[in-house]
């Protein structure tokens, strides 16, 4: 398309500098009959720069025109500065295929560039995907495995731990009656842990990691719960930690 704008605009600019119309004149400068030549010459639907640079070799070849080919009827001459200006035809649609070649082999190492990053992306996604994945079934299986070795862990059950003046838990410390899991969760909500201790006390805390504090076996901590006998209530200086 921008070949032919090309054409169109070089044969416009040489009727205008004759004072000539080009089209439907009865009357042609040279410049616009040799370009009129030209231009039936080429199919409209197909202008190629191989059939345009024929075309002007043709012509070059050619200084004298045969009649039947001309609109006019009349033989002409070709001049020197048409000869000059069909040179610079050429030249130009040489220049114009070559920048066209450029920027093709441009825009395909670019499309290239860009292929390949997709597919690195995709590579790396999938390695992604694949490594969470993993990383689901190992926590999946760890939830298992201590569900399995501790059976009050739906409970929040945490383990028994050592304490003493100091405490490990330091909040909101009281002896209530009946005691039991629940009554010493409400008793420290908003609280992160809460700790049975001596059969009758609830501690509260957010601590639970502590060197000075450190957890002990579970059998040390057995005093059942007044309220739940089945459930251990710490023991002196033996805390139960649940989670909240």
């Amino acid at each position: 398309m921008w070949i032919r704008l090309t054409l169109f605009c070089l044969i416009a600019l040489c009727s205008c500098e004759n004072g000539d119309k080009f089209l439907g004149s009865e009357k042609y400068s040279k410049g616009d009959s040799i370009l009129w030549y030209i231009l039936q010459k080429l199919h409209h639907d197909d202008k190629r720069i191989d059939e345009i640079q024929k075309s002007v070799h043709e012509i070059q070849k050619n200084p004298i025109l045969d009649s039947e080919n001309l609109p006019d009827k009349n033989k002409i001459e070709l001049n020197k500065d048409f000869k000059t200006i069909i040179s610079d035809i050429r030249t130009n649609f040489t220049l114009l295929s070559i920048k066209y070649e450029s920027d093709s082999n441009r825009k395909q190492k670019q499309l290239d560039r860009i292929h390949a990053t997709q597919q690195k992306e995709t590579a790396a996604n999938k390695s992604q995907d694949k490594t969470i994945l993993n990383l689901v079934k190992e926590i999946r299986e760890l939830k298992h495995t201590i569900n399995k070795q501790h059976p009050w862990i739906k409970d929040g059950y945490i383990g028994c731990f050592k304490d003493d003046g100091n405490r490990h838990l330091k909040y909101r410390i009281a002896d209530i009656s009946h005691t039991s899991l629940l009554k010493c969760k409400q008793h420290c909500r908003g609280f992160k842990y809460t700790g049975l201790q001596a059969g009758t006390a609830c501690l509260c805390g957010n601590t639970l990691i502590n060197p000075s504090y450190p957890r002990v076996l579970d059998s040390e901590c057995n005093l059942p719960c007044p309220g739940e006998t089945f459930r251990m209530c710490g023991a002196g200086y033996r805390n139960s930690i649940y989670r909240v």
